[in-house]
């Protein structure tokens, strides 16, 4: 009998799986208190302002009633105490000079009339007359100990009556205190109700987990035991015990393919991305001007199709390229044959003279056989070619170059060009552009690495070098034929 089984980990599946339906529950209640917080303290504010408002109001409303000064100032000091007292705050009347009927602590004739003897700031002369002029106003107290609301009563008389600060922030703090309270209750039995389900819905897979761990790490032919009931645990180890054979069959061979099939996606993804849009966007450009006869429209439609027609042809030689890529990477055997390597060079010179007349071409190449596939070969001389007249300047010198050193032949070319250092490990890379390079330049940024690519299907190898302002790169070849290259 096996003993149940331990989590593998700090925290099981339905701990990890509790976890984040616990945490996705707690955010949203957070989120919900955050926002319910926010809008009491929004509310809690405009009531306490409109309270405020509204009393000064009924206090101006009964004080114009009054037709004598005495009467209305009397009036209007007892209506404001009393709206203060019921608020659990203090109020004010603000008189336009010093008046015997408003004394202050001691005894003097003062301005302002509280309706309590504790102290209160002095309010600034601007507020008032700004109050007075305005109809209305407001001052915040020093140390946000609250705001004290203005309003003209009659004449220069002005009522004020002060707002606790924070007024709405206290209010929110209540009701999103009781808020957190009920939702931690819930939360704490969303956590009970929860595990419990989890625990009874994962229990199948805990069972075939632990009949799985009785198969070997490595061990690719043994199989899970299938369960009696035709349920989805049975259907899972069918599934399971197929995907095992079929590992075993393929397991050999899986790696190195993912590799290569990964590396060809990723890099044909990233190139083809560019023409496929430009493509995309004329035929689009193109659908809408089909209809349109004017002459404009046809130079569009001529313009659109030659970027068409050269869009094409790069998407083509670059999925060209990485097929040859594809092709040598995965090692399709060389059709070797004595090449005469000289003769092969000046041939591919000749060619890419008649391609790229705004440069010349030196050569020197003395006859050199080798056992080499004259096809591969000559692509990749003509890729170094071709890559040097293209970033070399009108007039420029390419030079061209065999020689042998030991059992190899080494074939270069050099052209007028300087590569910062950091780079030149990076030449062969794929899809490696220098700094000169720009897009639209007809490269797909394969070249070099078919040259590398075939250099070492041949058992040779790469190499470039900046030497007095000039750029040296090529490849070198064994010189053994097939019978004397070593086993």
């Amino acid at each position: 009998m096996h003993s149940r089984p331990r989590s593998l980990g700090p925290l099981g599946l339905s701990a990890r799986l509790l976890a984040l339906l616990l945490g996705g529950v707690a955010l949203t209640l957070l989120l919900i208190g955050g926002l319910l917080f926010l809008r009491v303290r929004d509310f809690g504010d405009a009531q306490a302002r409109q309270l405020t408002a509204g009393g000064l109001a009924l206090i101006a409303r009964s004080a114009q009633a009054e037709d004598d000064a005495q009467t209305r100032l009397y009036a209007a000091y007892q209506d404001l105490a009393a709206t203060a007292l019921a608020s659990g705050t203090w109020g004010v009347l603000v008189l336009s000079a010093p008046s015997a009927d408003c004394p202050d602590a001691q005894g003097h004739p003062s301005a302002l009339c509280y309706t309590d003897t504790a102290p209160h700031p002095e309010l600034p002369a601007a507020a008032a007359q700004s109050a007075r002029q305005l109809g209305t106003g407001q001052w915040a107290l020093p140390g946000n100990a609250g705001t004290l609301f203005l309003r003209p009563l009659s004449g220069d008389l002005l009522a004020g009556l002060a707002t606790p600060g924070n007024v709405g922030g206290r209010l929110a703090l209540g009701v999103t205190g009781s808020y957190a309270l009920i939702a931690a209750g819930a939360l704490a039995l969303l956590a009970l109700i929860g595990a419990r389900l989890l625990r009874l819905g994962l229990r199948p897979l805990r069972d075939m987990a632990a009949r799985a761990r009785t198969l070997g790490a490595g061990d690719l032919s043994a199989r899970l035991p299938l369960p009696r009931a035709q349920d989805e645990v049975a259907s899972l180890a069918g599934s399971l015990n197929q995907m095992l054979g079929r590992l075993q069959e393929a397991f050999g061979r899986l790696e190195t393919e993912e590799a290569r099939t990964r590396t060809f996606v990723a890099d044909a993804s990233h190139e083809l991305r560019t023409p496929l849009a430009a493509m995309q966007g004329s035929l689009e450009i193109l659908e809408r001007l089909a209809l349109d006869e004017s002459d404009k429209a046809r130079e569009t439609r001529a313009r659109l199709l030659d970027n068409l027609r050269r869009e094409t042809r790069r998407a083509a030689r670059l999925v060209g390229d990485l097929l040859l890529l594809s092709k040598l990477d995965a090692g399709e055997p060389l059709r070797g044959e004595p090449t005469d390597l000289g003769e092969l060079l000046r041939a591919e010179v000749a060619r890419s003279a008649d391609l790229a007349p705004q440069v010349q071409f030196e050569v020197q190449a003395p006859s050199l056989s080798a056992w080499a596939d004259r096809t591969r070969v000559a692509g990749a001389l003509h890729n170094l070619l071709s890559n040097a007249a293209t970033y070399s300047p009108p007039g420029a010198v390419v030079r061209a170059e065999l020689r042998r050193e030991g059992d190899r032949a080494v074939l270069s070319v050099s052209n007028p060009a300087t590569l910062p250092p950091a780079f030149l490990p990076r030449l062969f890379d794929r899809f490696a552009r220098g700094p000169q390079t720009r897009q639209g330049d007809g490269g797909s940024g394969l070249g070099l690495s078919i040259v590398q690519a075939t250099a070492r299907a041949h058992g040779g190898d790469t190499f470039a070098a900046q030497e007095e302002g000039e750029l040296r790169v090529g490849f070198t070849l064994p010189l053994e034929g097939p019978g004397d290259a070593p086993a």
